[in-house]
């Protein structure tokens, strides 16, 4: 049987396929995935935070923030420290090759960005921009009633 795909289906399939490319571009192109630096910048802005609060805030799940953790750390981009006022917690900083590498990165960072919206007008990256919003705001609510519905069952 041969079913036909909407335009929504095509849409939501093609942003995918986008995401994932520029994330092997980009990592090509700099060394490090997209995710990584999201981590690195946010320590950056945030010295001294916990696991817990890369977890929340960027929303990624436990054990990919330990893998990524583990990486950058081995590679001295970080360092974790035993929180004195609370053992199982360790506070997270990046060391001063993790400062010189982010600058780098994002210096490479900037050199993709311009590729990759180099035929895009400024209008064009503002109704993207707009469309994008409504597209996270519908994917809360969606999450917001999964939860919902799964602490309904429970």
């Amino acid at each position: 049987m041969t079913e036909k795909c909407s335009h929504k289906s095509l849409l939501f399939y093609r942003m995918n396929t986008v995401y994932k490319e520029m994330n092997v571009h980009f990592e090509e192109e700099t060394g490090i995935s997209f995710t990584k630096l999201e981590i690195l910048f946010f320590i950056y802005g945030t010295p001294n935070l916990c696991q817990q609060d890369i977890q929340k805030k960027l929303a990624i799940d436990a054990a990919s923030v330990t893998r990524h953790l583990k990486k950058l750390e081995t590679d001295q981009f970080i360092q974790r420290v035993v929180d004195p006022t609370n053992k199982r917690f360790r506070r997270i900083s990046l060391t001063e090759k993790g400062r010189k590498e982010l600058k780098t990165m994002i210096t490479e960072k900037d050199k993709y960005e311009a590729q990759l919206f180099a035929n895009i007008s400024e209008d064009e990256l503002e109704q993207l921009w707009i469309t994008l919003n409504k597209l996270s705001i519908n994917s809360v609510k969606i999450t917001k009633e999964d939860d919902k519905n799964e602490s309904s069952r429970n």
